[in-house]
């Protein structure tokens, strides 16, 4: 059981939420609690205080984006960054948004399905300054998960440590193929292999059984 000094303020508290910042005790909380404390607080509240946890949720999706995007695209995949960013950072003050609701409920597979979405855009973003096929390409970008399969990304993805087997599992789980020269690929957003995305899959079979279904690799 988690002591009561050491249980993160509550969404709307906002002297508990100063007293975290002046002792540096962010990094100890969910960042969904501090999303939802974001949310609740709202804009106009403490600017220290919102500055401060905005800044920390900031740093948390830049981690985690950098973890997840492979330095190998074009400038080191920061272009893809920050445009994920960009996106996840005006959805913090939007709670009423889909993104914003998922940040304060499963903020690392929210992160990871914003990564997904720069990653396809960028994909297409490539093809069209060498004149590839757009239309056959967004054809294949990967369909959005049903709900029961999104509930249960986000425990499936608990359960993985690795980020980039956590991309590899949640493209898996839409039906890219693992490696192509063609279509947008798992190997290429991992930065690896279209091996070794098959040996990550092969740890995770059992739990994606339910959900996996096979593509055939150009």
């Amino acid at each position: 059981m988690v002591a009561e000094e050491d249980k993160p303020p509550k969404p709307g508290d906002l002297v508990g939420w100063r007293q975290a910042i002046r002792e540096g005790r962010l990094a100890e909380f969910e960042p969904e609690t501090i999303v939802a404390a974001l949310q609740t607080l709202g804009p106009k509240t403490d600017k220290h205080v919102v500055n401060a946890l905005m800044q920390h949720i900031a740093d948390r999706i830049t981690r985690k984006l950098r973890r997840t995007i492979s330095w190998r695209y074009p400038n080191e995949g920061n272009d893809i960054i920050e445009a994920a960013h960009s996106q996840l950072i005006q959805a913090v003050l939007q709670p009423k948004s889909a993104d914003g609701k998922g940040l304060r409920e499963a903020f690392e597979a929210r992160v990871v399905n914003r990564a997904i979405d720069a990653l396809r855009k960028a994909k297409i973003a490539y093809a069209r300054e060498r004149g590839v096929e757009v239309d056959e390409l967004a054809a294949r970008a990967d369909p959005a998960p049903s709900p029961e399969q999104a509930a249960h990304v986000t425990h499936l993805l608990d359960k993985i440590p690795d980020p980039r087997k956590r991309l590899a599992v949640m493209l898996a789980m839409q039906g890219a193929p693992k490696g192509s020269r063609k279509a947008f690929s798992i190997a290429e957003a991992c930065g690896v292999t279209p091996e070794t995305i098959d040996d990550w899959l092969e740890e995770v079979a059992d739990l994606l059984k339910p959900f996996l279904l096979e593509k055939e690799d150009e």
